[in-house]
């Protein structure tokens, strides 16, 4: 089947889009078949392989929107000009024109004026017309809806159960570490906090570790930074180890990072590593 006979597959489609742009059931035969007689008449412009609904979409957006244009344009006159008489739609020459393009595709006359192309055959053969309802509620369309659904409850449910708190940190790697005047170890640590809420929050910072370490904020006298709301702030830390505990000794140890929400307890951690004085070359003094 070549593209142009495929656009008579697509009325269906065409009239459900015409709907939603003209919410009158008087105006969508007109629309469909404006856009149907446009697409014949520019058929030498469509590239063959691309979309041809998307084609035909654009084609009757484009038709929609000129006619409203038009519709603004139009001045009403005096009771008395000829303006304001009643209409009456050339319903004769539209449907010499859709007969004109049912023949240059080789389908039977009248078939615009069917929802789906199965009804011709079935109300050809003198079957009642199917309501516009069982052709929304169909099969396919539930399962489809239904999918979509469950999608849209799996973000909802991801939106509700999402932490409102959330850290990530690495090691500062140059230097490694610093040795500080009394011996001890230091490391340095860049962690991001990430305050969720639509207030400001006061978050704690602590450590678990196999060793005593210490641990420091730069910038603040206590553990506790304050991060402004839905924002996030990047906060140096300082852990430092003794000089006689094993950590301050051994080229690497297990440390976990912890930072608490102040107000409603909500955590979040990281782990990451403590570098000692054994196996590393690179430090600084302090």
């Amino acid at each position: 089947m070549g593209a142009k006979e495929n656009i008579v597959e697509m009325i269906p489609a065409l009239r459900a889009y015409a709907w939603v742009l003209t919410r009158r059931h008087e105006d969508v035969d007109d629309l469909v078949q404006d856009t149907l007689v446009k697409a014949i008449d520019n058929f030498d412009k469509y590239q063959s392989g691309t979309n041809l609904r998307a084609w035909l979409m654009t084609i009757m957006r484009n038709t929609f929107l000129n006619n409203v244009k038009r519709a603004a344009r139009m001045q009403t006159g005096a009771e008395t000009c000829i303006s304001s008489s009643v209409s009456v739609p050339a319903t004769q020459e539209w449907t010499v024109r859709g007969h004109e393009m049912m023949d240059k595709v080789g389908k039977p006359r009248g078939l615009i004026d069917y929802m789906a192309l199965k009804d011709e055959t079935h109300e050809r053969a003198g079957g009642h017309k199917r309501p516009i309802m069982k052709h929304i509620l169909r099969p396919r369309t539930m399962l489809y809806t239904g999918l979509w659904a469950l999608v849209g409850l799996g973000l909802l449910f991801a939106l509700f159960i999402r932490p409102e708190i959330e850290m990530t940190g690495a090691p500062v790697r140059n230097p490694t570490f610093v040795t500080l005047s009394d011996g001890s170890i230091r490391n340095a640590y860049d962690i991001r906090l990430r305050n969720k809420h639509t207030e400001a929050r006061d978050f704690r910072v602590s450590l678990v570790a196999d060793s005593p370490l210490e641990l420091a904020l730069e910038g603040a006298s206590n553990a506790v930074v304050n991060v402004p709301a839905d924002t996030s702030r990047l906060q140096r830390v300082y852990v430092i180890a003794p000089p006689q505990i094993a950590a301050a000794r051994a080229q690497r140890s297990d440390l976990r990072l912890w930072v608490e929400d102040v107000t409603s307890g909500e955590r979040a951690y990281g782990n990451t590593i403590f570098n000692g004085k054994e196996g590393s070359d690179e430090r600084g003094t302090d």
